[in-house]
Formats: structure tokens, sequence, C-alpha cells
């Protein structure tokens, strides 16, 4: 009996197939039979065909991502920006920059999420980025970091120096979301801030922390002194 291509295979039988082999491991699936799914009109096929050759790998991938990125709509992009991630290429970094100041904000978190993933060329990027972005841009990206438990914290420490008051605020508020000892140590450091409601807020905040740990060296003695 002669074996079926992709191609003859209805779409709803495609999504089975697809979905198995998303729990096969990488080296049982067949990659170049898979990747012409990525040129299926049924939405759904489209991704769960990236989902399983981003398992893989796929030498191909990545440029197809790229290459699909801008003219998606905002859910298509979240699934891009995902597998871009997964693949681990800081060559994506223009890109995810791009998406870091899209409207959506699921958009957004995704491309932080990926940014603080791909390691310290990314993150590079981004900070020289940030010098180009105007007051609402930058905004963004700092609202879209601080919904990660961790990473980032380059980008933050670098918005506490802002000129701009309303960004150091917005950062010092970000801060406060993501209780760990490397934010504490960035809230101590902007306790001493010349505007009063960076200072107070900030303030506040490492109040609040110590008030929860009880004695908190840290805290007491940069702070409190």
């Amino acid at each position: 009996m002669q074996q079926r291509t992709t191609g003859s295979i209805r779409s709803y039988d495609k999504r089975v197939l697809l979905e198995r082999l998303l729990t096969l491991s990488p080296d049982e699936t067949p990659a170049d039979t898979v990747f012409p799914l990525l040129h299926e009109p049924d939405y759904h096929i489209r991704l769960l065909a990236a989902k399983v050759l981003a398992r893989c790998k796929h030498p191909a991938l990545f440029s197809h991502v790229m290459k699909q990125l801008p003219d998606a709509d905002s859910k298509t992009k979240v699934v891009l920006i995902d597998i871009l991630r997964e693949l681990g290429n800081p060559a994506a970094a223009l890109q995810l920059w791009d998406c870091l100041l899209n409207s959506n904000a699921d958009v957004r978190f995704a491309s932080a999420l990926a940014f603080a993933v791909l390691g310290e060329e990314a993150m590079r990027f981004a900070l020289e980025q940030w010098s180009r972005c105007d007051r609402e841009s930058r905004v963004k990206v700092i609202r879209a970091f601080s919904r990660l438990p961790q990473g980032g914290e380059e980008l933050f420490e670098r918005a506490l120096t802002d000129d701009d008051f309303w960004i150091r605020q917005e950062t010092v508020k970000a801060l406060s979301s993501r209780k760990n000892p490397a934010t504490t140590r960035l809230l101590i450091k902007i306790s001493e801030d010349s505007f009063p409601l960076v200072r107070e807020e900030a303030l506040r905040e490492c109040y609040t922390r110590n008030a929860k740990s009880g004695s908190d060296g840290l805290i007491k003695g940069d702070v409190y002194g």
C-alpha cells in the first residue's frame, strides 16, 4: 500500500498527527516532512507545525518565522515569538525589539520573555535601542519586563538613571512587583533619588519588604542606617 504524503491528508488528521509528533523526541520527528505544513491555509496546522519544528531546531525555521512575524496578527505573533525564544538565536533581537513596542500587551510580554532568555548579546541590543526610544516606548518596555519573574535587571538599572522622572517612577513600580534581592538592591539605590515621588515610592517598598522579612540587614543597613 502506497504511503500517503501530508498533502493528501485531511486537515483534522494533520492536526492529530502534529499533536502526536509533539510527544515524540526530536530525533524521532520527520522534520523535513513537516516543514511544508508551514504553508498550510489552516492557521492551527501552521502553528502546530512550527511548534514541532522548533523542538527539532529545524535549520530553516528561524528564517521562516522572521519573515512571517512582521505581518502576523497579535495572536500569531505571540506564538512566533515563543518559537524564536525556543530557538534561542540572538539575531532575532531587532524584530523582537519592534514587538516590545507593539500595542498589544501579550505581544510585548512574549517579547520581553524572549529577550530575558536570549542572553547577553540580545540584552545589549535592547540597551542600545533604549536610548533611541521616546517616553511612551520606554514605559511599554518597562511594563513588559515587569511581568517577568526574573530577568531584565540591566534594563531596569539603566531606566533608573533616566533623566525623565516619570520613567524612573515607572521603574520603581516595576521593581516593586518583583520580590527578590536584585530588585531590592535597585530599590535601595533609587531611594536617594532627587525627585520626591520617586524617592518616596522606593522607600515605601523598602519599608514593606523590611517589615515582611523581619530583620533584613541589607535593607536596614542601607536604607535606615
